[in-house]
């Protein structure tokens, strides 16, 4: 039997609206962009019930990283083969406050369609900036709920050249790791995971303007 789930961010994070085109102007791009995080055991002694693997939006049937430091070999489009990417990445002061979510179809195997791959990432992190707070909330087939944390550090600042991470309104390329990932459903301290290595693209989001 198939489990419906569902988004706990979708009524905060909403429908993004691009305000009325004219008949003359041409439709703005479809949001797009990719997540990849590697989820494991906790290094303080949780054991990460969903074991160690990579949550990839687009899912990836290989179970490899999609997206790194340098590269980003497939993008979600919002709308395209049933995907679905909602982001922001707006100016706030000096920095940008970003939220963002791919929504991803997945398969089994034997390619039969199990429950989709769901990531949702929030920070507000500013220009060469390492350390920025952050959370995520991330579903997927092994999981088998969402597991989630407050606990990530962002960074748009890269160590391996060319350097591709950056944020700007509307975009951004960034480092993602994060302590304490769990289902808050369940206590038990057995289950606690970590993100140790993870990137994410975000692309033609919406600026606030």
């Amino acid at each position: 039997m198939r489990i419906t789930r569902k988004f706990p961010y979708l009524g905060a994070f909403g429908v993004l609206g691009f305000g009325l085109v004219a008949c003359s102007d041409s439709a703005p791009p479809a949001p797009q962009g990719a997540i990849s995080v590697h989820l494991q055991g906790s290094l303080s002694g949780g054991t990460c019930s969903p074991g160690a693997h990579w949550v990839n939006a687009p899912f990836n049937k290989a179970g490899t990283p999609l997206v790194d430091a340098t590269t980003v070999q497939a993008r979600a489009v919002d709308g395209e083969n049933q995907m679905a990417v909602n982001c922001s990445v707006k100016p706030s002061g000096d920095k940008f406050s970003v939220n963002g979510e791919i929504t991803s179809p997945a398969v089994d195997a034997n390619n039969n369609p199990v429950d989709p791959t769901i990531i949702h990432v929030t920070t507000t992190i500013g220009a060469g900036e390492t350390a920025a707070k952050g959370s995520i909330s991330l579903s997927d087939e092994r999981t088998g709920t969402f597991y989630s944390s407050s606990e990530c550090t962002v960074s748009v600042v890269g160590t391996i050249m060319p350097n591709q991470l950056a944020v700007e309104a509307g975009k951004i390329w960034a480092r993602i790791t994060c302590l304490n990932v769990i289902d808050p459903s369940n206590n038990d301290p057995g289950t606690r995971c970590e993100i140790d290595s993870g990137y994410f693209v975000l692309e033609n989001c919406d600026t606030g303007g």
